[in-house]
C-alpha cells in the first residue's frame, strides 16, 4: 500500500457539486483533493441533449457571485427549449408536467429577488457546467486525480483516511462524500439513508422514430404517465410500471414497448442509440455528518427529477457547507458551526423530497390524481398559484433558521435575516453579485449608504484576511443601513437606518460564526 501526501480537505467526487465545493475551499485556502472514480470526464450523459439541466436562480445567483457565472453561460444552441414549443419565452418551471410563466408572477410577492443576472432559470449542459469548474479548481490549486475508485474509509477522530482501488491511500482532517445517490461514502461511513421507494420507472434515450409526429412536443401528461419531448431524436417518459429490472441494459425492443404504453400509439422505435432509466426513489441521509465525515449532492438526498432540483439543492450544499469547512480548518470557526451545515441544508433537502413526492402522486394514473392534477393546472393560471409554485421552484424563498437571536420574542428582527441577500443595485450601475466576486470568501459588512463611519469600523476590526467592505448607496435598501453576510451571501445580521453602528455590534454578530 502506498502513502500519498497530505490534505486539509479530500472530496469524493468530481461532479459539478464535488467541483463547486473544492473550488469554495480552495478560494479560503484550503488544501484540497478530489478523487473521481471514472477516468475519462466525457460522456454522453454529460453532453447534449441527454446532458441538458436547468439551473435555478438559487444555484445561478451562487456562480454569480463567485464570478464563474460567464463561464458557465451557454455557449451552444439549446434546440431543446425551441423544439418545444409549449414552453414559450416565458417559460418558468413546470410542476408535475403542468406549466408555469413568468408573465404570471407578481414580483411584488418576492421583494427580495431583484431582476439581474441571477433573476431567472438557466438552461446548460453537464458537460459545459463540469469543464468550466474543473478549470477553475484546477486554477485555485486543486489536484484532481480521477481513474480512483475508493475501496475503503477510515473515519477516525483526528482523520480521515481513504484507500483507492490501486492501493494507493489519503489523508486528510475532513472528507466530503459527493460520489452521487449510490455513494460509497455514506454506506461506508454507515449514515443511514431512510426513504421511500420507487413508484415509476422512467425513460430516456436517443432513438429514430417511424413516425415521429405521433409523439407530442412538450410535456404531456399521459393515462399512465408522463412524456417530454425535449428535442429530436430525444425522448423522455415516465410510466407507473416497476417491472423493469434496472440492473439490465435497455433494449430497443424494450423501449419501444414502453413508449407505446406510455403514448398508447404504435410508434416503432427504429433505432436506439443510447438509453438510460430512472427511478423515484426519494431518500435522505439521516445525518450530513458523522466524525469527519460530511455528505453533499446525490450523496445526501436523492429523488425524481421531476422540476429539475437535484443539481440546485447540490450546489446550494456545497456553498453552505464551503465556508464553514474552511473556517474549521483554519482553527477560526466557532464551536458547532460545522454541525451548522446539517442544520440549515437538511430542511431544504427535506422539502426538495417532498416536492418531488408531491409531483409523483400527482401524476399517478388514477382518478385521485387525475383530479390534483386540474385543480394544479386552476392554481397555476392564477398569478398567485403561479408565483408561490415558482418561488419554491427557484429556491428563491429560502430562509435559515436559528440565527441566534429570532427564538428572543423582545428582539425585533429584519425579515432578510437568514435569507439570501438581494443583488443591490448601487448608484453607478453595479450590483451587489458584482462587487462580491472581488470579496472572495470573506464575511462581508455591505454597507447600504456608503457611510465612512462603517468603513471606518471594519478597519478597526483588524480581520481583513476574514472580514471584507462593501459599500455604497443603493437603489432599495429594504430599510437597512448596514448588514453583514456570511461568506454564502445569506445575511447574518441587519441594522436598521434608525440604528446607531458600533465596533461592538459588529464584533459580536461576526463572533457568532468565526473568532477574530
Amino acid at each position: 500500500m502506498t502513502m500519498a501526501e497530505n490534505f486539509q480537505v479530500i472530496i469524493v467526487g468530481a461532479g459539478p457539486v464535488g467541483l463547486f465545493l473544492a473550488c469554495e475551499l480552495a478560494l479560503a485556502g484550503v488544501s484540497v483533493l478530489v478523487l473521481e472514480r471514472d477516468e475519462d470526464p466525457n460522456s454522453i450523459w454529460k453532453e447534449q441533449p441527454l446532458g441538458r439541466r436547468g439551473l435555478q436562480p438559487s444555484a445561478i445567483e451562487s456562480f454569480y457571485r463567485r464570478g464563474l457565472l460567464e463561464k458557465i453561460t451557454p455557449a451552444f444552441e439549446d434546440v431543446g427549449l425551441e423544439h418545444m414549443k409549449s414552453f414559450k419565452e416565458t417559460f418558468a418551471g413546470h410542476f408535475a408536467g403542468i406549466m408555469l410563466y413568468r408573465d404570471k408572477i407578481n414580483p411584488k410577492q418576492h421583494p427580495y429577488h431583484l431582476d439581474g443576472p441571477a433573476y431567472v432559470p438557466l438552461v446548460l449542459t453537464l458537460q459545459i457546467l463540469d469543464t468550466a469548474l474543473t478549470a477553475h479548481a484546477e486554477s485555485l490549486g486543486v489536484k484532481i486525480i480521477r481513474n480512483a475508485e475508493i475501496t475503503a474509509l477510515d473515519n477516525g477522530e483526528d482523520s480521515v483516511k481513504v484507500t483507492t482501488a490501486s492501493g494507493k491511500w489519503f489523508s486528510s482532517s475532513y472528507l466530503v462524500g459527493c460520489d452521487g445517490g449510490k455513494s460509497f461514502i455514506r454506506k461506508a461511513a454507515s449514515i443511514p439513508f431512510p426513504g421511500t421507494g420507487p413508484e415509476f420507472t422512467g425513460y430516456t434515450g436517443i432513438a429514430t422514430l417511424d413516425r415521429p409526429e405521433l409523439i407530442k412536443p412538450g410535456l404531456n401528461h399521459t393515462p399512465n404517465g408522463l412524456t417530454v419531448y425535449p428535442s429530436p431524436n430525444n425522448y423522455s417518459f415516465i410510466e407507473f410500471d416497476l417491472s423493469f429490472d434496472r440492473s439490465q441494459p435497455v433494449t430497443r425492443e424494450h423501449f419501444e414497448t414502453a413508449l407505446q404504453r406510455t403514448t398508447q400509439t404504435d410508434v416503432k422505435v427504429i433505432e436506439l442509440k443510447v438509453a438510460g432509466t430512472y427511478t423515484a426513489r426519494c431518500k435522505q441521509a439521516a445525518n450530513y455528518r458523522k466524525n469527519r465525515v460530511l455528505l453533499a449532492g446525490d450523496a445526501a438526498h436523492i429523488h425524481s427529477p421531476l422540476g429539475g432540483q437535484g443539481l440546485n439543492a447540490g450546489i446550494g450544499d456545497a456553498m453552505n457547507l464551503g465556508w464553514k469547512l474552511a473556517a474549521v480548518a483554519h482553527g477560526r470557526a466557532k464551536e458547532g458551526l460545522l454541525d451548522s451545515y446539517h442544520a440549515e441544508r437538511y430542511p431544504v433537502g427535506k422539502d426538495v423530497l417532498d416536492w418531488t413526492r408531491a409531483q409523483v402522486a400527482t401524476l399517478r394514473p388514477d382518478g385521485c390524481a387525475k383530479a390534483v392534477q386540474r385543480v394544479m393546472k386552476g392554481l397555476a393560471d392564477t398569478v398567485d398559484g403561479t408565483t408561490w409554485l415558482v418561488g419554491k421552484i427557484w429556491g428563491i424563498e429560502t430562509k435559515y433558521a436559528g440565527f441566534g437571536v429570532e427564538e428572543d420574542e423582545a428582539v425585533e428582527v429584519h425579515d432578510l435575516v437568514g435569507r439570501s441577500a438581494p443583488d443591490f443595485m448601487f448608484e453607478g450601475g453595479k450590483r451587489l453579485g458584482e462587487k462580491l466576486v472581488g470579496v472572495g470568501s470573506k464575511f462581508v459588512v455591505l454597507d447600504l449608504k456608503g457611510d465612512k463611519e462603517i468603513s471606518g469600523v471594519v478597519e478597526a476590526l483588524e480581520a481583513g484576511d476574514l472580514v471584507g467592505y462593501v459599500g455604497g448607496r443603493v437603489e432599495e435598501s429594504f430599510g437597512a443601513r448596514c448588514m453583514i453576510l456570511r461568506p454564502d451571501g445569506f445575511v447574518a445580521w441587519v441594522a436598521t437606518l434608525k440604528e446607531q453602528i458600533t465596533l461592538g455590534d459588529v464584533r459580536r454578530a461576526l463572533e457568532r460564526w468565526i473568532t477574530l
